[in-house]
């Protein structure tokens, strides 16, 4: 959290600089061995003299607002300038806090999901602004300069999931969901203009709240070339879901942050670093990606010694009015040694596929780990067997050997992360490893199906190991262990699907039948006549009464519908018309201290378990007490 520094000694030197700020100013997943304290140190004593400056590391990982609180009490320490690089945690305002919920319902009532957004970035910006004077104004009666370091976002190679709009205002949801699958069959189809239309719509009826028009516009506009366009709706993009606390949201410097550090941080004995305009003239006009960011805000190596030269050649103008360009020192600043970048690599790897990011970019860390110390190669190995075997984690072999290795591995593998199937990242090692010759090598499928072949072991769909492999975040959520990030406005007691089309998974050997039981509601269903598709590896295998009482079905696989290794159940509920705007008013007439559901529920489902065949099981036959499905599938509620 905070730097490996036991003890801070009275000033020595010339000048003592302060940097302060979060995890980005710690240097996350590099941290504590190579961090922008370190490199900014480096950088000075090359400017301006070795032992004439004293760098004092005061930044914590997940530092917030509070972190004007710290930079004034640090007055203490007789800085001679203040660097403060944070702004990704800013985001203050949490709508469901009990004091506040009788102002949010208010606000929806008023003005929907869209007046609530609004009025968040108000108080973002307000509270932004605030932190901003008050660190200004005191080290300004003092004399005493600071630098403000405005962070960045990735925004060429970090994905927000897509999301289905909550409520819309007008009774908009069921245009929505039309004009969403135009512009996603279009992209499908190469068809730029066509998707333009359809996003343009999307952004028209849900007034910018999901996100969704914004990514799909940046998209078509980066395949046409056109970057700064695509930077706009990509930032638009990024700040979309601002209002939405239902889900965790990855930490981010909004535009009404930066504004407020802009428009308040130049002034008194202040300065502002805009890191976005920086790395625009880092990457020649390129939009910030994986060139310079391990994740979502995160810098790389690269990233650091970039920032923190600009940071240093500002510094030294200050302190000295010594004019020097950061073109001039970045040379000078430290790199990290290859096994340390390896195991940030490999971090970030690990860091973007639980955060469900795409394939690609997943496998790009990886390759990068191996090419930086193919010896990185182990702890993929053990890390593949500490994902794919029953055995609890902190009980494991590969367990063992992770923490042998100690670090950022053994912090971040064993102390940050949980079992799951990880399909994308164990995927993603064991072809990088082959790509790279390596003689480790790993076969995630055949571990899976030693271990967890639904024909020996039954599976349950809904458990976080298998439900975290179906590329469906926003469900995911209410499953998820305590600790990992769970919302607290999830619901563990049953899966909710917030969208048309709900993914599980599940490991089969595709030599014997499978038999799956599957127990759900559609809260919204008006008549039976309404049905639910259930295909498995996309063949139609059951064609179900979708019943607003929870109803049970059990409906066998065929082993030639089956596949090897991973397989996937796809649910298709019916999108029948409803009106969710008076939905949500009685909600919000009803619920006045709780913050009602903003999101359209499609179906609950409460059991979803895959195993084998029993025998002495009569075709039909389940518990008395529920409504049930025949075995084919086929048939009445």
């Amino acid at each position: 959290m905070w730097a490996n520094v036991q003890r801070i000694e009275p000033k020595r030197t010339r000048w003592r600089v302060l940097l302060l700020g979060e995890s980005v100013a710690r240097g996350q997943l590099y941290e504590p061995r190579y961090t922008p304290a370190l490199v900014l140190q480096a950088l000075l004593e090359a400017v301006l003299g070795a032992g004439t400056v004293d760098v004092v590391d005061l930044a914590r990982t997940g530092m917030g607002p509070e972190v004007s609180d710290l930079a004034i009490a640090a007055a203490v320490l007789e800085p001679d300038a203040v660097v403060m690089f944070a702004g990704n945690n800013w985001r203050p305002y949490d709508p469901t806090e009990p004091h506040r919920l009788p102002k949010t319902n208010a606000v929806l009532r008023e003005g929907g999901v869209s007046g609530l957004k609004n009025v968040v970035e108000g108080e973002m910006r307000c509270r932004a602004t605030e932190i901003v004077r008050a660190v200004r104004d005191f080290y300004t009666a003092r004399a005493i300069p600071v630098l403000w370091i405005v962070p960045e976002f990735n925004l060429g190679d970090w994905h927000d999931w897509p999301i289905v709009a909550p409520t819309l205002t007008g009774g908009h949801n069921a245009a929505w969901l039309s004009s969403c699958a135009t512009a996603d069959q279009a992209l499908a189809d190469g068809d730029l203009a066509l998707a333009e239309v359809a996003a343009a719509r999307l952004l028209a009826l849900d007034g910018g709240i999901s996100g969704r028009g914004q990514q799909i516009l940046a998209r078509c506009r980066r395949l046409s070339g056109d970057l700064p366009a695509a930077r706009a709706f990509l930032e638009a993009a990024r700040d979309a879901r601002l209002w939405d606390w239902s889900q965790p949201l990855p930490p981010r410097c909004a535009a009404a942050t930066r504004q407020a550090i802009l428009a308040e941080g130049g002034q008194g004995t202040s300065q502002v670093l805009d890191v976005p305009v920086l790395l625009a003239e880092f990457l020649d006009g390129g939009l910030p990606d994986r060139r310079v960011f391990l994740d979502f805000c995160h810098l790389n190596s690269d990233g650091i010694r970039l920032v923190m030269a600009a940071a240093a050649a500002s510094l030294a103008d200050t302190l000295v009015t010594q004019r020097v360009r950061w073109q001039e020192i970045i040379a000078l600043a430290p790199s990290p040694e290859p096994a340390l970048a390896a195991e940030a690599e490999l971090l970030a790897a690990v860091h973007n596929a639980h955060w469900w990011q795409p394939t690609d970019i997943v496998r790009y860390h990886c390759d990068r780990a191996l090419a930086l110390w193919p010896a990185i190669a182990e702890v993929m190995v053990a890390f593949t067997e500490l994902q794919t075997t029953p055995t609890p984690a902190m009980l494991s072999a590969a367990a063992a050997r992770l923490s042998a290795h100690g670090g950022a591995v053994a912090q971040y593998l064993l102390g940050y992360s949980v079992q799951q199937l990880d399909a994308v990242l164990l995927d993603a090692m064991s072809q990088s490893l082959a790509d790279a010759g390596s003689r480790w090598r790993t076969d995630p499928v055949e571990a899976w199906l030693r271990h967890r072949d639904a024909a020996r072991v039954p599976a349950d769909l809904l458990d976080f190991y298998l439900l975290s492999a179906a590329d469906q975040p926003q469900e995911t959520f209410g499953a998820m262990p305590l600790g990992r990030g769970a919302s607290d406005l999830a619901d563990p007691t049953f899966y909710r699907a917030y969208r048309p089309v709900s993914i599980f998974r599940f490991v089969a050997g595709a030599s014997k039948p499978i038999v799956i039981d599957l127990t759900f509601r559609v809260p919204t269903a008006a008549a039976f006549s309404q049905r639910v598709r259930v295909l498995v590896n996309n063949r139609p295998v059951a064609d179900l009464p979708a019943c607003p009482a929870w109803t049970r079905h059990r409906i066998e696989i065929a082993a030639d519908t089956l596949q090897r290794g991973l397989n996937t159940v796809r649910l298709e509920w019916p999108q029948n018309a409803l009106d969710e705007e008076a939905r949500l008013g009685i909600a919000l007439e009803q619920r006045t201290l709780e913050l009602p559901e903003l999101f359209r529920v499609f179906a609950d489902v409460s059991a979803f378990t895959a195993a084998a065949p029993i025998a002495d099981l009569p075709a039909g036959s389940d518990s008395a007490d529920v409504p049930c499905e025949r075995v084919e599938g086929i048939g009445g509620c």
